[in-house]
């Protein structure tokens, strides 16, 4: 391995630089130099070589989580704890827990192999209990976590401390776990499995032994709940039915019986209980909320059965567009101590009943999306009001008679492309399915919008005043738009938009040219941006503040072109693509200078600050440095055990960050060659990562939609 040249090499010092041995620096990593004498020859015909990184590893710790998956039903829960209030949700395949109020401080909880599909919390809030999805006939298992843990660290992080880790692992259901929740005593889970298995599963806590597994019902059950004060019975719903369970203690022998609906055929989704135990409410899909009657005969044993059958009382006078898709019980929270239902429809809107429905008209109001979660919460130990989850990736609170208070937003989808403006670490961007939104760094709020129905924005770039947003979207045109208003400033139809045979024409890369207006906004210089489509082409446009050109149009490559990056003199640039290409242009005129072949797919690029290397990653899991002159490879350093996804430099060359399918984030020291830290927030893959120009921070963009 060799250090990094100050200066721009000839190409007999490129040739000769793999014969010398490495010079160490003094200000860098002290495992530098012994990784550097156990290197081990990779490829003697190239003269690579490949650096073993250390043993001791400094831990990344992330400071905000910007990601909320809003479609699981009933996934956001709230829990106090020591007073304070926090809150837990779903994003991919992991739990994410964090402060209810405060944005700095998050706490993830990893255990599952696929998305998490649902999530509740016992009574005491100690305890969580999540399920997850899996493919049709395989094990999909529930897993129990120590919630307390998790919130106290938050309130108390720990240097350098182990991951949480399950607490149990519950296997009873394949295909899909669809719902799970504790009694009123937490002396008992209940666990419900998707369409294919739709099994409900009872287990004694705490040891969490399994005691009886039987058939919902004979068709699809979707949701269920224990009643509040009876820790033998529940409530479960579905497709055309409502059943409730009555179970023997110490034996748990079930019972259940069939309410009565008379000609009603309803899909119930969503089920809640009132204070006193009478009435269970249901949400159905039509968009009604139906009041069940399921008292039971106060003079019976529990071991006896009931003499009262359940049965329908009423319905709902007025519906929801789109169905009831949540649904949520405060016992006695209004002024003269009668219960208030809270309903949440797909049309966003919120609807308050009496446990009779009654509505409450006045305290009606409406959220952005279709609501999907309802959770009560409490403050110094009574109840307060609820809090609020939509399919948008939206959270909220609500007090009883307020308004809703928007507590966070997240992406929907996958995230793409994450930049910084080249002179501020305050404001970042970040583009994902539908929209590009512009965040503030410090508050970890959202700050501008920009959506553009039913397309994807696969990538955005900033011109280095901050003056001009430009993005690449799926429809083949590049948007610009006004980072601070999210006005739409121009718009270069068709720029990706020549594949005749129908395939797709995204515009996947975008890099901006700082020259001109690009660098001062004062200026009536025009202005080069470069862009790179799914079909292999790479595109140099000129931009003016009336008119848009294109001055070449190059297809060398034969796949999806994934980075294009600059030099600081703004002589050459590079165009990585998925073909095993990665081509260094002239900037000038506009042609091809080298080629830089290798066996991968190649996923991310850049040039070092002085331009005297370059370093690209790829589908070979390896990191590769390559001398910019001759385009000769230098070495190349293992990055994982999977491929590697991103990459990003610090403006001082020092030090750069690399993103990986295994959700791994590494930071890794230049000249050593060798990584010195890493850390796993992403429960998918890191699409893209950016660093700070304060070179303090950096921002990963993950697969599965959230945002560190």
């Amino acid at each position: 391995s060799k250090p990094r040249s100050t200066q721009p090499r000839t190409a007999e010092d490129a040739a000769a630089s793999t014969r010398r041995p490495q010079e160490q620096r003094p200000d860098a990593h002290p495992g530098a130099a012994s990784a550097s004498r156990n290197v081990e020859p990779q490829d003697t015909k190239r003269g690579c070589q490949t650096i073993m990184p250390q043993d001791n590893i400094a831990t990344l710790e992330p400071t905000a989580c910007l990601g909320f998956n809003g479609t699981v039903p009933n996934g956001l829960v709230a829990v106090e704890i020591d007073d304070e209030a926090f809150v837990a949700y779903p994003l991919g395949a992991m739990v994410v827990v964090q402060h209810a109020t405060r944005r700095d401080g998050v706490c993830f909880l990893r255990g599952h192999t696929e998305d998490v599909t649902c999530v509740a919390a016992s009574n005491d809030g100690r305890v969580l209990c999540t399920g997850q999805d899996a493919p049709l006939g395989v094990a999909s298992p529930a897993v129990l976590w120590d919630l307390e843990d998790a919130c106290d660290r938050i309130l108390r992080p720990r240097e350098n401390a182990e991951p949480p880790k399950p607490l149990k692992v519950l296997n009873q259901h394949v295909s899909g776990v669809r719902c799970v929740g504790f009694n009123c005593d937490d002396s008992i889970l209940f666990t419900m499995g998707a369409r294919d298995d739709n099994k409900i599963c009872l287990w004694e806590m705490p040891t969490a032994e399994p005691k009886v597994c039987v058939r919902a019902a004979l068709d699809t059950a979707r949701c269920g709940a224990f009643l509040r004060n009876d820790p033998y019975r529940l409530v479960t719903g579905g497709k055309a039915h409502v059943k409730v369970w009555r179970i023997e203690p110490g034996t748990y022998k079930v019972h259940d019986m069939d309410v009565k609906v008379g000609k009603l055929i309803r899909v119930v989704d969503c089920v809640t209980i009132s204070g006193d135990d009478n009435y269970a409410l249901c949400g159905t899909q039509s968009g009604e909320v139906i009041q069940v009657n399921i008292n039971r005969d106060p003079i019976k044993d529990y071991n006896e059965p009931d003499a009262i059958v359940p049965k329908l009382v009423q319905v709902s006078r007025g519906r929801h567009s789109g169905g009831v898709k949540a649904i949520c019980c405060l016992p006695g929270a209004s002024k003269d101590n009668v219960d208030v239902v809270c309903a949440g429809g797909g049309d966003g809107s919120l609807t308050f009943y009496s446990p009779d429905l009654r509505q409450f008209k006045r305290w009606a109001c409406d959220v952005d999306g279709p609501v999907t979660s309802l959770s009560a919460t409490s403050r110094e130990g009574k109840l307060s009001g609820y809090a609020i989850g939509t399919s948008t990736g939206n959270r909220y609170t609500l007090a009883i008679g307020g308004t809703p208070k928007l507590r966070g937003t997240s992406h929907v989808g996958a995230v793409f492309d994450v930049c910084y403006p080249a002179y501020s670490s305050r404001v970042f961007a970040t583009c994902a399915v539908e929209d590009i939104r512009v965040w503030d760094a410090r508050s970890k709020s959202e700050l501008v919008r920009i959506r553009v129905p039913n397309l994807e924005c696969r990538a955005i770039a900033i011109t280095a005043s901050g003056a001009t947003l430009v993005s690449g979207w799926s429809d083949g045109k590049v948007r610009a738009f006004g980072p601070e208003t999210g006005k739409l400033t121009w718009v270069m139809a068709d720029a990706h938009d020549l594949n005749n045979n129908g395939g797709p024409m995204d515009c996947t890369a975008l890099e901006v040219v700082p020259e001109g207006m690009a660098e001062d906004p004062s200026s009536d210089e025009p202005w080069r941006l470069l862009s790179g489509g799914v079909d292999g082409r790479v595109r140099v446009w000129r931009v003016t503040r009336q008119h848009r050109a294109m001055l070449s149009s190059t297809k060398e490559h034969r796949g999806a072109v994934t980075c294009l990056k600059v030099t600081s003199d703004l002589r050459q640039f590079i165009s990585a693509s998925t073909d095993g290409n990665c081509l260094v242009w002239d900037l000038r005129r506009y042609t091809r200078v080298a080629n830089l072949f290798e066996a991968t797919c190649y996923r991310s690029c850049f040039y070092l600050p002085d331009a005297s290397q370059i370093v690209t990653t790829g589908s070979n899991c390896k990191v590769t440095f390559w001398e910019a002159v001759g385009c000769d490879a230098i070495r190349e350093v293992r990055g994982g055990p999977v491929e590697m996804t991103a990459l990003a430099c610090s403006t001082s060359g020092n030090h750069f960050v690399s993103g990986s399918r295994d959700s791994r984030l590494r930071l890794w020291d230049y000249d050593g060659g060798i990584y010195v830290a890493e850390g796993a927030a992403h429960s998918g893959a890191i699409n893209k990562v950016a660093m700070a120009p304060n070179q303090r921070v950096c921002v990963t963009a993950g697969s599965e939609g959230g945002v560190m």
